[in-house]
């Protein structure tokens, strides 16, 4: 059985870079699904990595009137600092986000 978290999801700020966003602590990511919009979010880079370094890859993703059941499809990390740059996560089944 694998395990499930709760994580805070917001609104990405397309306004600052994701460099810059990174730099503050959160992590730029994507949910995408059958039947539904990309979404573009981003998340607490250190409440994930606590998450993830327990064996959790499926969360339920709650903020900004949405609450969404997805699992991480695709990690992209900086290899030379070891650290997550974007996540996509998939949506297995269609939900009204």
């Amino acid at each position: 059985m694998s395990k499930q978290e709760t994580l805070a999801i917001f609104e990405r700020d397309n306004t600052i870079t994701p460099r810059k966003l990174r730099s503050i602590g959160y992590i730029p990511a994507t949910i995408y699904g059958k039947s539904m919009e990309p979404l573009s979010i981003q998340i607490n880079a250190h409440e994930f990595e606590l998450a993830t370094a327990r064996g959790v890859n499926q969360f339920k993703l709650e903020g900004f009137g949405k609450k969404i059941e997805a699992e991480v499809k695709q990690l992209q990390k900086n290899n030379r600092k070891n650290t997550v740059i974007h996540i996509e996560f998939f949506v297995p089944t269609a939900q009204k986000a």
